[in-house]
């Protein structure tokens, strides 16, 4: 592998002590030496950056690489695709052609708020498209999705049967809709179809490559199983890793309580910058889109409805801490103040046990003000999606309301008290770009022109900050990750602005004119050498 010397940049370092310099020299996949471009060592390869910026590696610390290879072999109902629920009836149908005789056809991306109707479709929609096949259409969110006829026989759903514990089977004038939102959805996607291992392994290398073009070089699976069931994913992950390096760095929460870890031979790994699997990943709560993200005081609108615990109350604790005292990281899917309360409420009794873990909360959307007080003596990091708040930040105004969206995913009052953040997308929820997400967390107003409380904005600093030095740490990887320095991985992006001066909207016009994983250049454009 040749040593690199890149030369006449902004090369940020996120070190408070040398936070900048102009020239950074790497090889064999570390950082060797940083300073002044007049002192620095020769290279096998240099190259002349004309002013560029050096960031480290970007970290997405949440997001669904497996959901999105899996959506790359699907139909898409995306926005730019369909605008009406007739549109997506008619892309499906014309998509089953394809599908066997007996075999499921469905689609994923689908967001009512995209569509003219603002409604998402029902049993009779999708019936259109098939009544001797199932048809199943996946929300964007991944919480919900929406079944024909012939889907709810198979399931087994009639019109009078409950409701799961943490699920909704929607009904109108006392039939199913084919609506069917978080633990319901479970018999759906239990009998999605995968397509082939080799395939999904492609699809994944694929998501790598899209991710490089964004500057990112690591990312955390943020719940394997959530898509297809545990084992079928963790079978296409562990295929993929006996190929080779993986061109991302990858950590992993394990959708499974540790029992379930226990019973399949799987340990903490402890810290590993390449394959981190230490954490497992429970979910408190829904989403507000679906109106199931559990909430103290009623939605709107709505017949006293305060959304869904996804797991009884004790057993959700239980679960904490026995993951806890089995050496695991806790990681916890909490995004209504009803849920983050008791969340919070069960990561303040594990901090009474003493613990060098890095538990975590998933999304922390709306902390009630107990909670937010009680976050820093947790230790927990937060690991929010400022990108909710542009893509999907309408819709929060509607589903709320005006006075409590805008106390939606806060950001520089965590800060301020101490409480680390962790840069992420939730994609393919948000796009993977982490400087859309920068620029939300700069900016804070939805799609609309909403401006949301102006005094949670942060800096274009912090919010690089959660991206870089953040990311590391919530893996107990700072010092390695996140930052430039002799020694630390040699793991960079070169773009064409600094981020740290820019306003939101030139964050979000960033180019990437190179991106290096272990020393190794896997993307580049217009950049010689």
């Amino acid at each position: 592998m040749p040593s690199y010397l890149l030369k006449n940049a902004t090369v940020v370092t996120m070190r408070a002590e040398q936070p900048e310099v102009s020239a950074v020299a790497f090889s064999e996949g570390k950082i060797t030496w940083i300073g002044a471009a007049e002192d620095a060592p020769p290279a096998d390869i240099e190259i002349d950056l004309e002013g560029r910026t050096v960031l480290p590696g970007l970290i997405d610390a949440h997001s669904h690489l497996f959901w999105m290879a899996l959506d790359r072999l699907e139909t898409r109902l995306a926005p730019d695709e369909v605008s009406t629920v007739d549109d997506a009836v008619e892309k499906v149908r014309e998509a089953s052609r394809e599908v066997p005789a007996g075999q499921w056809i469905t689609a994923v991306g689908l967001n009512e708020f995209a569509l003219k109707e603002r409604r998402l479709p029902t049993r009779e929609d999708l019936d259109r498209i098939s009544m001797a096949q199932p048809v199943a259409f996946k929300r964007v969110c991944g919480h919900a999705a929406v079944v024909n006829s012939k889907a709810l026989e198979i399931l087994g759903i009639k019109d009078g049967t409950e409701s799961p514990f943490g699920g909704i089977i929607e009904r109108a004038s006392g039939r199913a809709t084919g609506v069917l939102r978080e633990r319901a959805t479970d018999g759906v996607f239990a009998m999605w179809p995968l397509p082939p291992e080799i395939a999904l392994v492609d699809s994944l290398n694929e998501v790598a490559a899209i991710y490089h073009r964004f500057g990112v070089t690591g990312a955390t699976e943020a719940a394997v199983g959530f898509s297809s069931g545990f084992d079928a994913e963790w079978n296409v992950w562990q295929s993929l890793r006996r190929r080779g390096p993986y061109q991302l760095r990858m950590a992993f929460m394990l959708g499974l309580d540790e029992r379930e870890a226990r019973a399949r031979e799987l340990h903490p790994s402890g810290v590993n910058l390449d394959w981190q699997v230490d954490t497992l990943k429970f979910f408190a709560d829904g989403t507000i889109g679906s109106r199931t993200a559990a909430l103290c005081e009623p939605y709107p609108d709505t017949n006293a409805n305060r959304g869904l615990l996804m797991l009884p109350v004790r057993t959700l604790h239980d679960s904490m801490v026995a993951a806890h005292r089995a050496g695991w990281n806790v990681a916890v899917h909490a995004i209504g103040d009803r849920a983050i309360d008791l969340v919070v409420g069960s990561f303040s009794a594990i901090a009474k046990e003493g613990s060098l873990r890095r538990h975590r909360i998933e999304h922390l959307a709306f902390p009630s003000i107990t909670a937010k007080a009680r976050l820093p003596q947790t230790g927990v990091t937060v690991v929010p999606q400022y990108a909710f708040l542009n893509a999907m930040g309408d819709g929060f105004v509607e589903k709320l309301g005006l006075e409590r969206a805008d106390r939606l995913y806060p950001a520089k009052s965590l800060l301020d008290a101490g409480v680390p953040i962790a840069g992420s997308s939730d994609a393919p929820a948000t796009p993977l770009s982490p400087f859309v997400g920068m620029a939300a967390a700069v900016e804070r107003r939805s799609a609309g022109g909403h401006q949301f409380d102006r005094s949670e904005c942060l800096t274009a600093q912090q919010a690089l900050h959660a991206y870089t030095v953040g990311g590391a740490r919530v893996l107990g990887q700072e010092g390695k990750r996140g930052v430039l320095q002799a020694g630390a991985v040699a793991d960079l992006v070169v773009v064409d602005r600094d981020p740290r001066s820019s306003r939101s909207g030139s964050i979000l016009e960033t180019q990437i004119s190179a991106t290096f994983v272990r020393g190794e250049c896997v993307f580049k454009h217009r950049l010689q050498g």
